[in-house]
């Protein structure tokens, strides 16, 4: 079996390599296994890593990752994936290919591909409820996406903060997880403009500081707060459709889209382009004017409160 895996999700790939060596001792307790990084070999290694047989063993199973970080051995590679010996099991990953590079294009119509691309947020959701019955616990829908809204969607986060909520109780609720698992900072952001929205401008310039006293420099910030400004901006749009709908439609998690409903309610399209190109305009100054950051993004914060009060 000769399969190229691609995507982003990490923990997704490792999680099915761990599957895969796992099958493949129960099967063949005595199987060689070789796990090499791509830039760790050169071209006279692949020879013996895919063509020859193991003098121990009638099973050989074979991951070389990173592939792209070695491009020589990427389009050599080329020329052994039809060659692979009968009892090798051989895997390559590169989680972000270049799809239009010649060894890609080649490799892709000689191996299976997989891609593991990150999971939406709904799929999250199931995917933490599986995780904690595994390890003997349970979580329900709100926690789930409580969770998921404070640690973000990345499954290594998620996992590492899933098993301290099992470990502390393993009926994980609500509660437990607003006492356990601290926000990020698009949760900061996401309360600054809350705040923002309100016309309470002093709470949202105590907001800031808060992420700065984290270390989220200004242009970390405007990026968090164009993300947020986007989904502001689809649920507008779409603000007509229940929130299942919307939710399918534009790939946000209900509670994200729910909370966004009740940002969004007193604006209009048109005020939130407005507040985008403030947010646009900040960053100009910012990259090209020389402005002091800090300012810059204070003086946008004031701008949005009056925008929206006026």
């Amino acid at each position: 079996m000769n399969t190229l895996l691609t995507g982003e999700n990490g923990y997704a790939i490792k999680t099915f390599l761990d599957q895969v060596q796992r099958d493949i001792i129960k099967d063949h307790p005595a199987a060689t296994l070789e796990i090499r990084l791509a830039e760790d070999l050169g071209l006279e290694d692949l020879p013996m890593l895919l063509q020859n047989s193991s003098l121990f063993s009638d099973h050989k199973l074979v991951v070389i990752k990173d592939l792209g970080a070695n491009k020589s051995l990427a389009e050599e590679l080329v020329n052994y994936a039809d060659k692979v010996a009968p009892m090798t099991d051989f895997y390559a990953v590169e989680s972000q290919p270049d799809k239009r590079t010649k060894w890609f294009k080649s490799l892709s119509r000689r191996m299976t591909v997989k891609d593991f691309p990150h999971l939406t947020p709904a799929l999250l959701v199931n995917w933490l409820k599986d995780y904690a019955k595994s390890e003997s616990a349970t979580i329900n829908q709100s926690a789930a996406e409580l969770l998921i809204a404070r640690a973000g969607t990345d499954q290594w986060r998620l996992s590492q903060d899933l098993d301290k909520l099992i470990s502390f109780n393993p009926e994980i609720t609500k509660q437990n997880v607003a006492l356990l698992v601290e926000e990020t900072p698009r949760d900061t952001v996401f309360d600054l403009l809350d705040a923002v929205v309100a016309g309470h401008g002093q709470r949202a310039h105590q907001l800031y500081s808060q992420l700065r006293r984290a270390e989220i420099e200004p242009h970390q910030f405007l990026g968090l707060l164009s993300w947020q400004m986007h989904n502001m901006l689809i649920v507008r749009a779409n603000y007509a459709l229940n929130t299942a709908q919307l939710s399918a439609k534009a790939g946000l998690a209900p509670f994200v889209v729910d909370k966004t409903r009740r940002l969004v309610r007193r604006l209009t399209l048109g005020s939130i382009k407005y507040l985008i190109e403030l947010i646009l305009e900040a960053d100009y100054d910012m990259k090209y004017r020389g402005l002091d950051a800090d300012q810059r993004v204070k003086l946008l914060i004031d701008r949005i409160v009056r925008k929206i009060m006026s």
